[in-house]
């Protein structure tokens, strides 16, 4: 049998290791006025990727590599 998946649409945010802001709103899913290093999706880790950029997925945690 063959099987064919249809492609999701998704919305997406390029990381480039400076654009904190943008990135934690995107994140996060506010504008809240202060900033933290860790939220419901995402946690900072300099220790685990260049960057520090750790988001959470439900398969696990995504590395974001500076350039992702």
């Amino acid at each position: 049998m063959k099987y064919k998946k249809k492609p999701v649409i998704i919305e997406a945010l390029q990381w480039d290791g400076n654009s904190h802001r943008p990135m934690f709103d995107f994140l996060d899913g506010t504008h809240r006025s202060h900033m933290a290093t860790n939220g419901t999706n995402f946690y900072i880790d300099h220790g685990k990727v260049a960057g520090g950029l750790v988001i959470k997925t439900l398969e696990g945690e995504h590395l974001a590599n500076i350039g992702d």
